[in-house]
């Protein structure tokens, strides 16, 4: 479901397409475990116009296409996932705003990838959970996922931002861990990618930490290896869980 900025774009699957597949992983696979992450589900397609998401794709059969694929996959007993981004933001987006922004040292806003919908600018983390606070709840009304990915949380460097927006690398990750905290809380389940030892708490899955390459960082920022990453995610208690956001 991607639609490139600037392009009259394509749609590589429907929402009905997309039930499809789950009927036949049910009826015909017989899969008694699954999960369904869906990727560029929002109003412009895969990476585009962050952060603004909804209403779902037009084109993929929008958002009542979308809430009668949830509920299909969540009857089957499987998790339903949505992708979404709070690193990223594009200068065509509605609430674009340089007031979010990152900056270097010389004053310039930092800059990203280039991906589906061009080059997005980078949100500072502290003032990205105004737009988490705003979509996440709306999703979860709209289309009740049971698991939330949000990209590049756990796999990017540590950053800092200087003025106007002055962000340390520990206040990064503190929001960083709140943001993820959040959608765990929003959503039940929890999943981003790569993965560092300070996620350990707030990711219940690590994509790719077993198939890529982790970015070196600074120490004590360490990426954390990956049988120890989950032999640690394991021994979170309950209660440490329950009381993240006070220490937080």
């Amino acid at each position: 479901m991607i639609r490139s900025r600037g392009s009259a774009g394509y749609t590589s699957h429907t929402f009905a397409e997309l039930s499809q597949v789950a009927q036949h992983w049910n009826d015909v696979l017989c899969f008694d475990r699954a999960l369904m992450t869906l990727g560029g589900w929002i109003r412009m397609g895969f990476d585009n116009q962050y952060p603004d998401i909804l209403p779902a794709s037009p084109e993929a059969g929008g958002n009542e296409g979308l809430a009668a694929l949830s509920t299909q996959v969540r009857d089957y007993g499987w998790l339903f996932g949505l992708h979404n981004n709070y690193q990223d933001m594009y200068d065509d987006a509605p609430s674009f705003d340089t007031k979010y922004l990152m900056y270097n040292k010389d004053g310039r806003p930092q800059t990203g990838g280039v991906w589906a919908g061009g080059t997005p600018y980078l949100m500072v983390s502290d003032k990205a959970m105004e737009f988490a606070y705003r979509n996440l709840p709306q999703v979860k009304d709209l289309f009740s996922p049971n698991s939330y990915f949000i990209d590049t949380t756990f796999n990017v460097p540590l950053a800092v931002s200087y003025a106007p927006n002055v962000l340390s690398r520990s206040e990064d990750m503190h929001w960083k861990q709140k943001l993820a905290g959040y959608a765990q809380d929003t959503f039940g389940v929890f999943g981003s990618e790569g993965g560092v030892e300070w996620a350990v708490p707030y990711g219940d899955y690590f994509e790719g930490i077993l198939s890529k390459k982790t970015q070196a960082e600074p120490k004590p920022y360490r990426a954390a290896d990956g049988a120890g990453l989950w032999r640690l995610r394991g021994a979170v208690s309950a209660h440490e869980r329950k009381d993240r956001h006070k220490r937080l």
